[in-house]
């Protein structure tokens, strides 16, 4: 046998292939094999450490309010959450100076900040990973900020797929990735409360089937946003038995 990586968990493991790639979850967290690798690592990159945010007489942003967030890129191209707005007042015209930026190997730092009094963060820039400070001189032209609250997934027992997303069973919730972002969650909203330990769960094109103490029970639907639970059966499935079968093993007149 070979270590792919230390988990930090003696707990079992749950695995699941997606776009080609190898999820596995333990109570350690969730990890992946990238399709184009022989190399395990964690699933997700956690926001970096605040920057330090202070007011500086250059650049061309007018006096007001800011706030300012980061995160950053790495070398593959998947970014972590971004850090926690931080406000800054410009008393007269100038800019705002970041330090202790995060140095990532291959990575880009990408700078998110509001415009003149506003509440809404835009990208700035994602600037070269290569240096712990950065000006930032003028109002952002990019697009909204997407991963505000996001940390990487949390580990659990079960980990499918379904949808463009995630899903990991942990005790009795059902943590949910954002959509197209499966690395990622954010754990105030992005959950299904269940009843007892989840003992399965799996993905078809309809929905979710998922267990529990009281049975089974369907999510249906494709946006976890629009699941309609649905009970199906009240029979308890045993832990670790489930598994999908090809429906042509079925006859179409009886199922």
């Amino acid at each position: 046998t070979t270590t792919l990586i230390d988990t930090g968990s003696q707990t079992l493991l749950s695995y699941c292939e997606y776009n080609g790639n190898i999820y596995a979850t333990n109570a350690g967290g969730v990890f992946v094999i990238p399709n184009n690798s022989t190399t395990m690592s964690r699933c997700g990159t956690a926001p970096p450490q605040l920057p330090i945010v202070a007011a500086s007489p250059n650049g061309g942003l007018v006096a007001g309010k800011y706030a300012v967030s980061i995160s950053t890129v790495n070398a593959a191209g998947e970014e972590s959450g971004s850090t926690a707005p931080q406000l800054v007042t410009l008393t007269a015209d100038g800019g705002i100076q970041l330090s202790g930026l995060p140095l990532v190997s291959g990575g880009k730092v990408a700078i998110f900040v509001t415009t003149t009094n506003g509440d809404v963060l835009y990208e700035y820039t994602q600037a070269p990973a290569t240096f712990t400070t950065h000006l930032i001189s003028a109002t952002p032209a990019g697009p909204p900020i997407r991963t505000e609250y996001m940390t990487p997934l949390p580990g659990g027992h079960v980990v499918r797929w379904h949808n463009g997303r995630l899903y990991v069973a942990s005790g009795d919730t059902l943590w949910y990735s954002d959509a197209f972002r499966p690395h990622l969650t954010r754990l105030g909203t992005n959950f299904v409360q269940f009843s007892g330990t989840i003992s399965f769960v799996e993905a078809v094109q309809g929905g979710i089937y998922v267990g529990d103490t009281r049975g089974v029970w369907l999510l249906d639907g494709g946006d976890p946003a629009k699941f309609i639970l649905k009970r199906v059966s009240g029979c308890r499935a045993v832990p670790g038995t489930s598994l999908i079968v090809p429906n042509e093993h079925f006859n179409p007149k009886v199922v």
